[in-house]
């Protein structure tokens, strides 16, 4: 019993004293305080997921991404050229679209907790064509591909351009009052601005004349000059239709008429040398078998007397240098009037020999009549006396390259010879027929009729 109490006792103490600085009981082995070890946090979480950043240009585009299988895994839109997702890790197809731009596919890798960035650029389907129009300026027409273009902005300094027009190649035709057209193959880059600065030629048709050296020209009835000794003449005229008309002393004329295009031409208008006809005599044994005359003419008793209004000519003769000889009376007083170089009934030279009872007597005029109009050329003083009743006169004429002369002796006053009366230049008919008129109420009788070619001037 004392055993146990004293057991009793010694625990009491032992769980009673205090910890600090308490000593161990002799023969006792010191307890030490328990080890900590260090608790392991749970292993890290591994992402299955990666970031696609896409930037695209244009701004604004359609995305599809498709997983490998095709299937369709995001869709939307870049705004400010960006797009950006998330994706599982792998491989991915991305398809842009963008209106007025060409489709394009390409491959992106997604890597776990990455970001894989990917620029895609569009190419444009439609590119602009900026045209320089100089002085042409805004007024001109344009057409692309002979159509006007839907899309036309005017620029500074007379540019113009054609916006939104489908990349490739395409016609370009500018057409002005004032120049030729301008045509040309345009290659239209998408997305680019393609300069054109034409070269616009004049809408003006450069005529080349060749005939024969030292030709008179005319072009629509007005003289523009004459060829070279090469036979040549340059001049410039509108396109459209024109009428070229050669003509040279001792050639038949010739004309063309023809529609001319802008630019350089040339044009042949050849001329055929006359030849004169033979040496025409007429006493008028046969009335007029050989005159295209007015009905008011008669022919008896070996004259012909002229008279009325109109003019008569010897049927098909044509003379360029020659001699003419006549005789003539006047039968009202009033005078005589004949014909040479008469290119038809409308040009030809008409000569008045006024009588002692005309408006102004003993006056030699000179006319060309043109076209169907009489123009004075010059007046020549009579000296003679032709006042003399039943008197008669002796014409000659004489026609060389551009001079008629004329003589005239006086039945009355044979010892006078032959007097001249006046001396014409002018070059307007090299040739032509013979005839007589009346212009003022002349009468007079035609006694006979002689003309000789002038056989040097025929080569």
């Amino acid at each position: 019993m004392l055993r146990h109490a004293s057991a009793f006792i010694l625990a009491l103490l032992f769980f009673t004293s205090p910890a600090d600085g308490q000593r161990p009981v002799p023969g006792e082995t010191s307890r030490k305080p328990p080890v900590k070890h260090p608790v392991k946090p749970p292993p890290p979480k591994v992402p299955t997921t990666g970031t696609l950043s896409i930037v695209t240009n244009p701004p604004v585009a359609i995305i599809i991404i498709r997983d490998q299988r095709g299937h369709t895994v995001k869709k939307g839109m870049s705004q400010e050229s960006k797009y950006q997702t998330e994706l599982h890790w792998g491989t991915y197809t991305i398809e842009v679209s963008a209106d007025k731009c060409s489709s394009q596919t390409i491959k992106a890798q997604v890597e776990r907790a990455k970001t894989a960035i990917v620029t895609i650029q569009l190419t444009p389907t439609s590119g602009s064509i900026l045209i320089n129009l100089g002085a042409v300026g805004f007024d001109a027409t344009i057409l692309i591909d002979d159509n006007r273009p839907a899309s036309i902005a005017k620029r500074s300094e007379n540019q113009i351009e054609l916006d939104d027009l489908p990349a490739g190649a395409h016609t370009l035709r500018i057409t002005h009052p004032s120049i030729a057209a301008y045509e040309a193959q345009v290659v239209v880059e998408g997305g680019k601005i393609i300069p054109v600065n034409p070269t616009f030629k004049s809408a003006i048709a450069n005529l080349l004349i060749r005939s024969e050296p030292d030709t008179n020209i005319f072009v629509d009835g007005r003289m523009e000059g004459r060829t070279s000794n090469a036979g040549e003449l340059l001049i410039s005229k509108s396109p459209g239709k024109h009428t070229i008309k050669a003509e040279k002393e001792k050639f038949e004329p010739a004309e063309k008429t023809d529609d001319f295009k802008i630019g350089d031409q040339t044009v042949e208008v050849k001329l055929t040398r006359i030849k004169s006809s033979p040496e025409f005599a007429d006493y008028f044994m046969e009335g007029t078998t050989y005159w295209d005359a007015p009905k008011t003419w008669q022919v008896n008793h070996s004259k012909m007397l002229v008279k009325g209004q109109g003019a008569g000519f010897v049927r098909n003769k044509v003379y360029d240098d020659f001699k003419m000889v006549f005789d003539i009376s006047f039968t009202n007083q009033k005078g005589a009037v004949w014909i040479v170089r008469a290119r038809d009934k409308k040009n030809y030279y008409l000569f008045q020999l006024s009588g002692p009872k005309a408006a102004h007597p003993k006056i030699f005029r000179s006319y060309v009549y043109q076209n169907g109009q009489l123009n004075l050329l010059k007046s020549d003083p009579v000296v003679e006396d032709l006042s003399r009743p039943n008197d008669s006169y002796h014409i000659t004429i004489e026609a060389k390259g551009s001079t008629i002369k004329h003589f005239i002796q006086l039945k009355s006053n044979p010892a006078a010879g032959s007097e001249l009366l006046s001396t014409l230049t002018d070059s307007a008919f090299p040739y032509g027929g013979i005839g007589f008129g009346a212009i003022d109420d002349e009468e007079f009788d035609v006694y006979f009729l002689n003309i000789t070619p002038d056989s040097s001037s025929s080569h």
